[in-house]
């Protein structure tokens, strides 16, 4: 909270009015949210395992998060990227509103607005391939898929932790390697995708 406390003093140059953590909606994130002499902001502070990768995870989100505002979707404005004492952080302006978990909307029209939402995001298409924005940016994707899917594919020995986990059976080995082979002919095209959909997103 002290942590929270400071970069909100020093984003807004007086300490914050008011802080609180939210509670139950971050799952990679620690939330607080400020009232500040700049009016209401996010901080976006990393769990204490996620803390190494934080910078380029903010700097990824922030690229997403500005394109898929860039096509209508409703996002919030981020204001700024710091590491505080070591820790990345991420300042987002405040939007007022519910959480699409305690939305009034029917049922319906709020699953058709999510998938309008989705269809716009996968609008965004890449050259690149991977979790880090450096990755969208590159130019290869095509060949990193390529190699994404030998991997998987020389992954699957005898030795494999999977088959110790019983996530699959030895006896499947060869349908599974059969149909990560097909993937190299696929042409799918690279873009967004986002991995969690779900109202509390």
């Amino acid at each position: 909270m002290e942590i929270a406390r400071a970069i909100a003093t020093r984003f807004s140059g007086v300490a914050p009015y008011t802080l609180d953590a939210i509670e139950g909606l971050g799952s990679v994130n620690r939330l607080f949210v400020a009232s500040t002499a700049v009016g209401r902001i996010i901080i976006r502070l990393p769990k204490e395992e996620d803390k190494w990768r934080a910078e380029a995870f903010y700097e990824k989100e922030r690229w997403c998060i500005e394109s898929a505002r860039s096509l209508g979707i409703p996002g919030p404005e981020v204001l700024a990227q710091d590491i505080y004492e070591g820790w990345p952080c991420q300042i987002q302006r405040f939007i007022e509103g519910v959480n699409g978990e305690q939305s009034g909307m029917p049922a319906e029209q709020f699953n058709r607005t999510i998938g309008e939402y989705a269809r716009r995001f996968h609008s965004i298409s890449l050259a690149g391939f991977g979790e880090a924005l450096p990755d969208f940016q590159a130019t290869d994707g095509r060949a990193r898929w390529h190699r994404f899917i030998t991997y998987n594919l020389e992954s699957l020995t005898t030795d494999d932790q999977l088959l110790a986990l019983d996530v699959y059976r030895s006896g499947l080995r060869q349908i599974i390697a059969e149909r990560f082979e097909s993937l190299y002919a696929l042409n799918a095209p690279l873009g967004l995708t986002h991995g969690d959909l779900s109202p509390r997103n």
